[in-house]
């Protein structure tokens, strides 16, 4: 530059993965532990607040299931807060028994996860039965 400062130009040549690798884990052990320390300190007095509540859901993965069992989950007020994410949380532990009966007990819930009845799924109905199997019913 005209005022005699170097004015550095970004590399050209792509980051590969190892350097890109070593970068992070450096991060890692450098500044990790320093950057959530700080975010801690600023989030002392977080409340629960609809943004705090849609960046858990988007973290939590919810499905289908879950937008079932909790309608209008993105603008839930927030004293539904808790139970809807005890549902979250069951959806995710849901995958198998064990895994359901442990969050239960550890949410202090008490319900006969194996004695539970499953709920009926709705019958698709036909207008008429058709293919080889009706063909044979009609014969009989």
């Amino acid at each position: 530059m005209r005022d005699g400062s170097v004015v550095r130009r970004q590399s050209t040549r792509p980051v590969t993965w190892a350097q890109e690798c070593a970068r992070v884990q450096q991060w890692r052990l450098d500044m990790r532990e320093t950057q959530l320390r700080a975010l801690a300190e600023h989030t002392r007095d977080i409340a629960w607040t609809p943004r705090l509540w849609r960046v858990l859901l988007d973290e939590l993965h919810v499905s289908d299931t879950f937008q079932a069992l909790v309608p209008a989950s993105r603008s839930l007020d927030p004293s539904r807060y808790p139970h809807a994410l005890a549902i979250a949380l069951a959806e995710r532990h849901s995958w198998t028994p064990a895994d359901l009966r442990r969050l239960t007990r550890r949410l202090g819930v008490s319900i006969p996860v194996d004695r539970v009845q499953p709920t009926p799924r709705p019958r698709t109905s036909r207008a008429s039965p058709s293919g080889p199997r009706a063909a044979r019913r009609k014969e009989s």
